[in-house]
């Protein structure tokens, strides 16, 4: 069969013959008018010959519409075929066993002249489907979830696989992919084998090498990109800093925009959004090849998700949008309880502490207090406030201590700062399980073994270097901030230990005690202060830090701690959050509104929980299960315990390309780059692909019938 037009059955093709039918029935019964002279008939025959030549238009519209219905019912009933020749595979005496490998990275979603390059690779995959036999045996492999059906499935059985793949946001790791298809291949015998790689040499999709190079099969690299022009500009960096603007606070975003073509880019148009609506835009010019910085002032910061979007159409959209996560802002109303009042202002164990909760002109203080007295504090209702502080308070009645614990159930947050009205066993019965540990008693802090009575105070332990700050001291990673070591403790309560974690050290002091502890209680937190909030046992409260200490403290316990993710995790990777305890799982709610469950994994003592399908960029809620209260299946945003945003990872945006010299290499010498339209090699043969068009012919047929039966009822 040569390429080009052709019948199934050429003989039938004869029936053409038929298209003559219409045209020797229009002539035969064609009408003829009469001619009668009848000169007062002379402008009735003006008007006859307008309407005789619409009618003469419509004729031979409907002859033709005749003559083509015969005409594709004589091509349908041949067999019309039409042949393209498209390169053939490698093929011996033996059966097939082929394995292809898709790049499903970001990059191969680029334009190529009205489809992606992915598309181009399945349409290249789906003509070679065509030249395989019923004993050859495929399979496919995709290179960024590396995930393989076998190489065992039927052609047919495999276009279905292809169809379901999909890109994804994250960059391929094709030399794993080729490996792990040489693995599959490595266990078929009696067929020859191949991998065929549909990619586009994107650099960063080839980092490392093939393993075992040596037990490859032949391996061809399809490039798809060719002499596609690498142009492209994406979000590659954002970072979020907070300062004050008059008396409120503002944050800072700074974005990073990368142009990655060959071409200058003016005025592209950058624009934020938060909370749902677009805060901020400018324009900005960027060189070829190189990166500019956007800074923007966000005066009202909505919490929430936003996202940065240079809005440019570059061939490849999916990296043009950085998206980040805003928490915290809002204004806490506090409730502190004093339990030793005092004779005066400064011997309130309280005063230090409503000074630095609101300490007037300090210009972030979003906190707004109210000291009671414990015993004006029994009749108060609670639904007002964000958190309470018990400074120093013994004694309450049960029912008292019921509102505060369903208080802090329903998501308040608890500080609970100690002293010398504090007795712990009466503590540790009236508290129960509300205390993250139980009390041991007071240490006083001496010299040696108490030589000469001499006190030597205890300071708090900086935290290692290496060490995951709890959100409370973010405030104090600058070392340009007041140091917290410099407060001297003389007294403080020391706490039972844990075997099994289950609560959180924030500080500790330098004998490793622990000073200020977290536990969950419900949906709400509750903090120990060990020692006192006033002068008695420490002097913290006369030190600079002490104002932003109990800030932030009472900021966290109202979750108005300003805060952000700004995606610093990329889309794809693995993803896993540290899980107390009492965690059992967790429920992710995606960009996309899906719930993905949370897998619990334990290594080691090392909990944590791994979240899956993490390839969409954006921003995702996760909510843990707990015991006894397992992870739902459904999440809501505002009652997540952690808030992750995802983008795509910078070197994804890079579209430098690898030379054949450079893949070659990578496969130890055995992979062979070629145009999606080459050879395999020199010796492959041609083949024909052929689509049958009768079904087209068929249709055309039944759209001219419709026509004609239109035009037969005009006339």
């Amino acid at each position: 069969m040569n390429p080009g037009f052709s019948f199934l059955h050429p003989g039938l093709a004869l029936g053409l013959i038929g298209v003559s039918a219409p045209i020797i029935i229009h002539f035969i019964f064609r009408r003829r008018a009469r001619t009668v002279p009848f000169p007062a008939m002379r402008f009735v025959l003006l008007a006859y010959q307008k309407v005789a030549r619409k009618l003469l238009v419509q004729e031979y519209l409907l002859l033709a519409a005749r003559c083509l219905m015969a005409a594709l019912l004589a091509l349908a009933v041949a067999g019309p075929l039409w042949s393209k020749v498209v390169s053939g595979l490698v093929r011996g005496e033996k059966p097939l066993a082929v394995m292809f490998v898709f790049d499903t990275s970001l990059s191969m979603t680029r334009d190529a002249g009205g489809a992606t390059l992915f598309d181009r690779a399945r349409e290249r995959a789906d003509e070679w489907l065509g030249q395989l036999q019923g004993a050859d045996r495929v399979g496919a492999v995709d290179g960024v979830r590396l995930t393989d059906t076998g190489v065992a499935l039927s052609p047919d059985d495999l276009r279905e696989k292809i169809s379901e793949m999909r890109p994804a946001h994250a960059p391929a790791r094709l030399p794993e992919a080729v490996s792990l298809a040489a693995s599959r291949l490595a266990d078929v015998q009696g067929r020859e084998r191949m991998i065929i790689v549909f990619t586009d040499l994107q650099r960063t999709s080839w980092t490392g090498a093939v393993s075992r190079p040596d037990l490859l099969p032949p391996v061809y690299i399809i490039d798809m990109a060719g002499k596609l022009a690498p142009r492209n500009v994406a979000v590659t960096g954002l970072a979020i800093s907070w300062k004050s603007l008059a008396r409120d606070e503002a944050a800072h975003l700074r974005a990073t925009i990368a142009n990655f073509g060959r071409d200058p880019v003016a005025r592209a148009l950058v624009r934020v959004e938060a909370g749902g609506a677009a805060v901020a835009q400018g324009f900005v010019d960027i060189p070829a090849g190189q990166s500019v910085e956007k800074d923007f002032t966000l005066t009202e910061v909505p919490a929430g998700a936003g996202r940065v979007t240079v809005e440019l159409q570059d061939g490849m959209t999916g990296d043009n949008a950085a998206w980040f996560h805003l928490r915290g802002g809002q204004e806490v109303r506090a409730l502190v309880v004093d339990g030793e009042p005092g004779s005066g202002a400064l011997e309130s164990e309280t005063y230090f502490l409503g000074q630095a909760l609101n300490p007037r002109l300090y210009t972030r203080s979003r906190i707004v207090p109210r000291e009671v007295t414990a015993t004006g504090f029994a009749n108060l209702p609670l639904v007002e406030y964000q958190v309470l502080v018990l400074a120093n308070v013994d004694k309450l009645d049960a029912k008292t201590v019921e509102r505060v614990k369903e208080f802090v159930t329903n998501g308040g947050g608890l500080l609970l700062t100690l002293g010398g009205r504090v007795n712990e066993d009466n503590y540790n019965a009236m508290w129960g399980d509300l205390l993250p540990r139980e009390l041991r008693g007071i240490k006083t802090s001496y010299a040696g073994a108490q030589a000469g009575g001499e006190i030597r105070p205890m300071h708090i332990e900086p935290p290692a270097a290496d060490a995951e700050l709890h959100p409370i001291l973010a405030v104090f990673r600058d070392p340009g901030q007041a140091d917290l070591g410099l407060a001297e403790f003389q007294k403080y309560f020391l706490m039972q230990q844990e075997i099994v974690p289950r609560t959180r050290v924030i500080l500790r002091l330098t004998d490793g005690a622990p000073l200020m502890v977290e536990g969950a209680y419900g949906r709400g937190k509750v903090i120990v202060f060990a020692s006192t909030a006033d002068h008695g046992w420490n002097d913290l409260c006369v030190h600079p830090t002490y104002l932003p200490l109990m800030q932030q403290t009472v900021q966290y316990l109202g979750n108005a701690l300003m805060g952000e993710d700004t995606g610093r995790t990329a889309a794809g990777s693995l993803v896993e959050i540290p899980a107390d305890s009492d965690v059992t799982g967790a429920s992710a709610l995606g960009p996309d509104g899906v719930v993905r469950k949370g897998e619990l994994v334990e290594e080691e003592m090392n909990r944590r929980v791994r979240i899956p399908d993490t390839d969409l960029p954006g921003v995702y809620y996760v909510k843990l299960g707990r015991a006894g209260r397992p992870a739902p299946a459904k999440v809501d945003p505002a009652d997540a315990d952690r808030v992750l945003a995802l983008n795509v990872a910078p070197e994804e945006s890079d579209l430098g390309r690898l030379t054949p010299e450079e893949i070659s290499a990578r496969a130890g010498g055995k992979a062979k780059s070629l145009a999606p339209d080459a050879p395999l090699n020199p010796e492959s043969p041609e083949a024909l692909e052929t689509k049958p068009l009768a079904g087209l012919m068929l249709t055309l047929l039944l759209v001219f019938a419709l026509a004609e039966r239109a035009l037969t009822r005009k006339g």
